[in-house]
């Protein structure tokens, strides 16, 4: 049973959060004082709506995308020779 309820989430995601954005916005619109907190959380959904939309994959996979990439392995030796060359070679020499 909870099995079958976590994946008609997961299926439907974009679509409960479309809603719960849509309920945001009329909340929003019918307070007479402007939430700060209620328009930050706004734009941040329809911020990941739209990221979702875009790039078809949800948001939470951010921060492992972000951990992959700084995780890399550095390169072992450098392609260029000249990239650092130490100031005594450059100096002229000392009479």
């Amino acid at each position: 049973m909870f099995n079958l309820l976590m994946t008609t989430l997961l299926e439907h995601r974009l679509l409960i959060m479309a809603v719960f954005l849509v309920l945001l916005i009329i909340f929003n619109t019918k307070s007479t004082g402007r939430n700060k907190f209620i328009c930050l959380l706004t734009t941040l959904l329809a911020l990941s709506i739209l990221y979702e939309l875009v790039t078809d994959e949800p948001v939470t996979r951010i921060p492992g995308k972000i951990d992959r990439f700084f995780n890399q392995p550095s390169p072992k030796k450098t392609q260029n020779v000249h990239y650092y060359s130490l100031p005594k070679e450059t100096l002229p020499p000392a009479e």
